[in-house]
């Protein structure tokens, strides 16, 4: 009986007095093998930095948009800090319904704004997660304005992602002469009349001081031109063949007179060019001759362009003369065009002339058969 409690007392101090251990297990090759098995690809437990596991699934979500509370509050805003108490909501949206910029910050009951806090332009919002936050203080520095507060909760349509809305820096517009926010605001950058504040003038050639403007000075309207600057003074006149000594040099003219010219368009001197001041249809039906343009005395025709087109076989001629449909003194001006069904002819682009009729002389064309032969002539008169 003593040999039997000694055996039970030795089985239980093993039982209880060891400490606990892994598991292990006895592989085919009768190797005992530890219970913790590293997993691959990693060593070591899962999800640590040398293993950090993957997991493989799905995951969904909803985010509601913005929903009032619905609580509002009113603040009106001048040009000393107010505050007013917020609505009830874990967000608020904080519209300016009024015609001036605010500066605005969230706070306690001693809340109060500088034109350093966020800015909301008139007409705008900015929506804030109100946190600890009990009161919204606001100010602005070029009228009055007004404040329309809705608590709610969600994100607000459009302030995602760091957009428009929410309590981050915004990139805002300040009033003219009111100190920069702190939000990435440049002062005055959009307002009437394009001025910028801040930019200032510098001499020619000097770096700019505040708005420095890359490539452009600031004030290039009263600073000195440099010298050699390509001015009425500085202007260089020579005569026809001289030489001369700066690059903006005019030759040809010598003290500011004209080059002379002949009196008339003859031998290759050029007084003016000649354009049409006037243009006409050409109309025929009947093998005749048909006045285009009628005789004025003292003035010659000048044709600059013509274009026609024949519907049968037909010879077409321009000629001129005095009387009735050019009876009398009938010169011809060109030869016989001849036209077939559908093909045509043209001359001229209207400047210069490419038909002249001499004074006195009105302008005919001429149809050897009735035929339509359609088209417009242009011209001037002098």
């Amino acid at each position: 009986m003593k040999r039997i409690l000694l055996g039970a007392a030795g089985a239980a101090g093993l039982l209880f007095g060891a400490p606990a251990g892994a598991q292990t297990y006895q592989d085919s090759g009768g190797t005992y093998v530890r219970g913790v098995v590293p997993i691959q690809p990693g060593v070591g437990p899962l999800f640590t930095a040398s293993n950090p596991g993957k997991i493989s699934g799905s995951f969904s979500a909803s985010l509601s948009g913005f929903q009032p509370t619905p609580a509002y509050s009113q603040l009106s805003v001048g040009a000393t800090s107010s505050r007013a108490s917020l609505p009830s909501g874990s967000v608020v949206i904080v519209y300016n319904t009024g015609a001036n910029a605010a500066f605005v910050t969230l706070g306690g009951s001693t809340a109060t704004a500088t034109v350093s806090n966020d800015v909301i332009p008139a007409g705008g919002w900015m929506a804030f997660t109100v946190g600890p936050s009990t009161f919204l203080a606001a100010i602005e520095t070029a009228g009055t304005t007004s404040l329309n507060i809705s608590g709610g909760s969600g994100m607000p349509t459009g302030a995602g992602g760091g957009g428009g809305g929410g309590g981050g820096s915004n990139a805002s517009v300040g009033a003219i002469g009111s100190p920069t926010p702190g939000s990435a605001t440049y002062n005055g950058v959009l307002v009437a009349g394009g001025n910028i504040v801040g930019a200032s003038g510098s001499a020619w050639g000097s770096a700019p001081t505040g708005l420095n403007v890359l490539g452009v000075n600031a004030n290039v309207l009263s600073s000195t031109l440099p010298a050699g600057a390509a001015t009425a003074a500085n202007q260089e006149v020579t005569a026809a063949g001289a030489s001369a000594t700066s690059a903006q040099a005019v030759q040809g003219v010598t003290g500011g007179v004209p080059m002379p010219t002949t009196g008339a368009n003859t031998g290759g001197s050029l007084t003016s060019i000649i354009q049409a001041g006037a243009s006409l249809p050409i109309n025929l039906s009947t093998a005749a001759t048909t006045q285009l343009v009628s005789a004025v005395s003292g003035k010659a025709i000048y044709v600059t362009a013509w274009d026609v087109i024949a519907a049968g076989t037909t010879n077409f001629t321009f000629e001129y003369g005095t009387g009735t449909n050019c009876a009398a003194g009938t010169t011809t001006l060109t030869g016989p065009y001849s036209l077939v069904a559908q093909f045509g002819a043209a001359k001229g682009s209207g400047l210069g002339p490419v038909l002249v009729v001499p004074a006195g002389n009105a302008l005919c064309a001429v149809n050897s058969a009735t035929v339509q032969v359609s088209g417009s002539l242009a011209y001037t008169q002098f």
